[in-house]
């Protein structure tokens, strides 16, 4: 039978006669008919540790039977199972790494549709903590990034707001307006980058930002000051 809705339950009835028109009785049989196939995967809230996700597409009756749909975390491995509701918030996961999601479905008789294709999110870096500041001099200071658990593979970018101007990573001057993303160790990992061409006597206060694997920023860090030193006199004038 044709223009039946997808995942409804219908029940049959059959009877036959004969040439005389003398009828049996009848038998039924009920069936669901197939549920809609996902189109693909819409992400909700991403946070540094779970992923929001639900299911694009139509499926109705949802709750009926065994219907049900069926979310997969390809890259670990974790399932919430089948379940009635088209959300699933992934948990427990780390930050900055791309996570790949697939999704099927199944009616009310658990005859399941195929999978989607796979459909990727990262979770967002971790903000940095205050940048650590050393070495202070009459025209540097040296600023190292704090990762705060980020993955290697995470970019910063170091402002001063004395300045509003971003570190250049390739001369540790403060002469852009806009970021130089960086990987902590091109940023000079645990011994930092020398920022120069600082004014002696002079209070610089620094922040760093980092952000995620789909270009997603997080909030600065806390702030970290240094006042560069004064330069020593080397000659004396007496009159």
């Amino acid at each position: 039978q044709l223009s039946l809705a997808a995942n409804t339950l219908y029940q049959f009835f059959v009877k036959a006669r004969n040439e005389d028109l003398d009828e049996t009785s009848s038998v039924s049989s009920s069936n669901y008919t197939s549920q809609n196939t996902p189109t693909g995967i819409s992400f909700g809230t991403i946070a540094t540790d779970s992923i929001a996700l639900s299911a694009s597409g139509t499926f109705t009756n949802l709750t009926s039977g065994s219907t049900g749909l069926y979310f997969s975390n390809v890259t670990n491995a974790s399932t919430p199972g089948w379940t009635q509701t088209n959300s699933w918030t992934n948990s427990s996961l780390s930050p900055n790494v791309q996570y790949s999601y697939k999704v099927k479905a199944r009616n009310g008789d658990t005859d399941e549709t195929s999978y989607t294709s796979e459909s990727t999110k990262y979770t967002l870096a971790n903000i940095p903590a205050a940048p650590t500041l050393s070495d202070v001099a009459t025209s540097t200071i040296k600023v190292v990034v704090n990762e705060n658990s980020n993955p290697s593979n995470t970019l910063y970018a170091i402002y001063e707001n004395t300045t509003a101007k971003y570190v250049d990573s390739t001369d540790g001057s403060l002469d852009l307006a806009s970021e130089d993303w960086q990987t902590y160790t091109a940023l000079g990992g645990a011994s930092g980058i020398t920022v120069t061409g600082l004014a002696e006597n002079t209070t610089y206060i620094f922040k760093v930002k980092a952000k995620n694997g789909d270009n997603t920023e997080t909030n600065f860090s806390s702030t970290a000051s240094g006042t560069t030193t004064i330069s020593l006199c080397t000659a004396w004038t007496y009159s």
